[in-house]
């Protein structure tokens, strides 16, 4: 499929609303698939196993609480979009896409922090930072298996 990156501006809180749903919805997805995958006579095939990893390993990222003097930062950050409109991105795209707003609000955030005025303010920043680097590591490890 033939993607083109798109820029998109937000702030900081918006972007990672996108970024959590989008890992929420691939997370449900793939646990619908395996719930069927496990009903049926395929329950005992590596797809089944390698599909239950994937919904497994998403279900361990939850949405981090931004911090208040970090919300309304401006990030911006380039998406993948499919180029046919009709056609949505594939779940490895839409996990990247994730992923690249983690990583560009993680930077952002680290920044930030080595502005900020107190000890405090500059650990809570570097603390979110390192929270969604991990985040963006596990998702960035999810392989999604093909459809046969």
């Amino acid at each position: 499929m033939a993607y083109k990156l798109e820029t998109k501006k937000a702030s900081a809180s918006a972007a990672l609303t996108d970024a959590f749903s989008e890992i929420t919805s691939l997370q449900e997805e793939m646990d619908e698939w395996a719930s069927n995958l496990e009903d049926s006579n395929l329950a005992n095939t590596q797809k089944c196993s390698d599909v239950r990893d994937a919904a497994d390993t998403l279900t361990g990222v939850d949405e981090l609480e931004v911090p208040k003097s970090f919300s309304d930062v401006e990030i911006t950050y380039a998406e993948s979009v499919n180029r046919n409109k009709r056609r949505g991105p594939s779940r490895s795209v839409r996990r990247d896409n994730a992923a690249t707003i983690l990583d560009v609000v993680a930077q952002t955030a680290r920044e930030q922090a080595e502005k900020a005025a107190t000890d405090e303010a500059r650990e809570e920043l570097e603390g979110f930072a390192d929270e969604l680097e991990n985040h963006k590591d596990t998702i960035e490890g999810v392989e999604f298996p093909g459809m046969f």
